[in-house]
């Protein structure tokens, strides 16, 4: 199932953080944050009992995934040092992301586009 998939990537994150004091703390806790978004939405959306708030908790989980990209990012580009790293971790984001869109393309497929609209 997708929601166990992603945890090992949560826990990579953490460890990467955790090994990396250097790192701003401000960075740091900015993309620690973000990173369990991805993680507490997924679940939160799960559990829901209509499509449209399931999708709802995807939506902000796929933009968690976004902001973790974007953190990484520069987080590549100020700490070179770390660049192979934060590489590997954006490409697990990128999957994830596109787990995500498909999720959400499959709900948005099943419930009427009203219904769709209203939600936003």
């Amino acid at each position: 199932m997708f929601i166990k998939n992603h945890l090992p990537l949560i826990k990579r994150f953490l460890f990467f953080l955790k090994s990396q004091p250097l790192i701003d703390r401000f960075l740091q806790d900015q993309l620690k944050r973000a990173t369990v978004s991805i993680s507490a939405n997924i679940a939160k959306g799960s559990g829901r009992f209509t499509l449209a708030d399931k999708r709802h908790f995807y939506v902000i989980s796929r933009g968690s995934a976004f902001e973790s990209f974007s953190i990484l990012q520069i987080l590549s580009d100020l700490y070179l040092s770390e660049k192979n790293e934060c590489e590997n971790l954006k490409k697990s984001i990128e999957e994830i992301t596109r787990m995500l869109f498909g999720l959400i393309k499959n709900i948005n497929q099943k419930i009427p586009l009203r219904l769709a609209l209203e939600t936003y």
